[in-house]
């Protein structure tokens, strides 16, 4: 059993992003600002099933025939 998508659709699926705070320090003091970095999955290890990505509908059917 597989899934298809369309070709770049997973290439990078980002499921959220996570705040980190970036901190450092400038004449004495410290500053520091959120930073934001997305969480990067895979989406066939997500759905438990492989999924393969077609440009057309052609290849999908070469891919059962």
């Amino acid at each position: 059993m597989c899934s298809f998508a369309p070709v770049g659709s997973l290439s990078e699926i980002q499921l959220n992003y996570t705040e980190q705070e970036f901190c450092r320090e400038w004449g004495g003091y410290e500053y520091c600002q959120p930073e934001f970095k997305p969480n990067i999955i895979n989406a066939t290890k997500e759905a438990g099933i492989p999924i393969i990505e077609i440009a057309t509908v052609d290849e999908r059917a070469e891919i059962f025939l």
